[in-house]
């Protein structure tokens, strides 16, 4: 969907309009005036199309996920956003302050330090010297380069750059965020600082658009996400119902395959087919079919699996997700090095994954999965097939019901007079 009108765009706000952007992809140009004047060579170009047509909108406070295999388009729209590429055809359009990562170092110089990239960085993304004054602190320390703040940035590591660059991007208090798949370079501790600082961008109301392969960083972080390929805006709708259709192409991709789709299921199934799913369902413990389960049941989930052609040792599994798409477990048959057998064609068998639902209340799903004998190629992939609630009265936060336990014992002043430390 994409915003017509020529009213002005509110802080936050984004609107891309029949967006079309081509590179010229020279096969042969002059070498110099010599060729060009005396031998009368012309240049031999096409016009490469990275963007056709893409139009969508987001209001303040929306989360995007653009998705697609490399060169769909995804940093060519990026770029168009932030003005680094004006469109060849259409309208962009963005609402209020916006900060960018695009690439490693993007804005910095190498021979400054990095005090002074992050006045230089700061300045390009709108802020004053006194906001930067004010913010440095916070930004050094997040970023955790302070020993090295006064060295040149063409000395620091990727992940150096990359942390510098993001503290400086988040703390400019950007109207929306433009993030390329980038913070891959961070060690675990940043990425997960990183995340974190998303979570609070999208709880403070900030509208935020993110490139990314990795469908459950999309799902966790995005309420809608549209896929690219070959420039072209193919699927939009869900994160999760848009990194299905993504997987499905890379399947099909890799294995030239053709999928198989039940009717009334588009773009949720797929496989190079050999087995088939033909029911799924949750058992409770007096083997009745279920939709709704209580915190702390002990379940069974039951699938029916046909064999269209002989396969050995088969691999079934299954993936469970919370509502928003974040990945909570999985479970295959060979991780548990269990050899399930040799299937010929019109053969069935019956799979049985018992399970304590050890969920918090809410609305979870289940994706089931056959595999031939090592995992590689997927026969059959039923993606959210079983959607199912856990009742209960809604208290702590997250997913998992954790069996805790808490002891209170009274302490004198006395013992606490020296310092104690892990280990004593």
């Amino acid at each position: 969907m994409s915003r017509r009108g020529s009213d002005p765009l509110k802080p936050g706000e984004v609107s891309v309009n029949n967006l079309w952007e081509s590179f010229r992809i020279f096969h042969s140009r002059p070498r110099g005036l010599k060729e060009r004047v005396l031998r009368f060579q012309k240049s031999v170009h096409e016009d490469f199309w990275a963007l056709r047509g893409v139009n969508f909108h987001l209001e303040p406070g929306e989360s995007l996920a653009v998705i697609g295999s490399n060169g769909s388009g995804k940093s060519t729209l990026l770029k168009c956003l932030t003005r680094i590429l004006a469109p060849d055809r259409g309208h962009v359009a963005v609402g209020g302050k916006v900060a960018t990562l695009l690439e490693l170092g993007a804005g910095f110089h190498g021979d400054l330090s990095g005090r002074d990239n992050i006045f230089l960085n700061g300045s390009i993304l709108g802020m004053r010297k006194k906001e930067l004054e004010k913010a440095y602190d916070a930004i050094v320390d997040y970023a955790g380069v302070g020993e090295f703040i006064d060295n040149p940035v063409r000395n620091y590591s990727s992940g150096m750059y990359v942390r510098l660059g993001f503290a400086v991007a988040v703390n400019v208090d950007p109207d929306v965020l433009l993030i390329d798949e980038i913070l891959a370079v961070g060690d675990a501790s940043f990425q997960e600082k990183c995340y974190e600082k998303m979570y609070e961008f999208k709880r403070a109301g900030k509208t935020l658009v993110l490139v990314t392969h990795d469908v459950n960083a999309a799902a966790s972080l995005c309420d809608r996400a549209i896929l690219l390929e070959s420039g072209s805006l193919v699927a939009e709708g869900t994160t999760r119902e848009v990194g299905a259709a993504y997987l499905q192409r890379l399947l099909t991709d890799q294995t030239g395959a053709t999928s198989h789709q039940p009717p009334d299921k588009p773009a949720k199934r797929w496989g190079l087919g050999g087995a088939r799913v033909l029911s799924v369902e949750i058992l409770d413990d007096g083997g009745h079919s279920v939709d709704a389960v209580a915190l702390g049941d002990q379940i069974v989930l039951r699938q029916r699996v046909e064999f269209m052609k002989e396969v050995e040792d088969p691999v079934f599994a299954y993936i469970l997700r919370a509502d928003n798409g974040t990945e909570l477990a999985t479970s295959t048959s060979l991780r548990r090095h269990i050899k399930t057998g040799r299937y010929k064609p019109g053969d069935v068998v019956e799979v049985r994954f018992a399970q304590t639902m050890n969920l918090l209340p809410g609305r979870y799903v289940f994706t089931v999965m056959v595999a031939n004998r090592d995992g590689s190629r997927w026969l059959d992939w039923w993606d959210d097939c079983l959607p199912f609630h856990v009742l209960g009265i809604a208290g702590d936060k997250g997913f998992v019901h954790l069996e805790s336990s808490m002891e209170l014992e009274a302490v004198e002043p006395a013992s606490l007079s020296e310092p104690r430390h892990p280990g004593d």
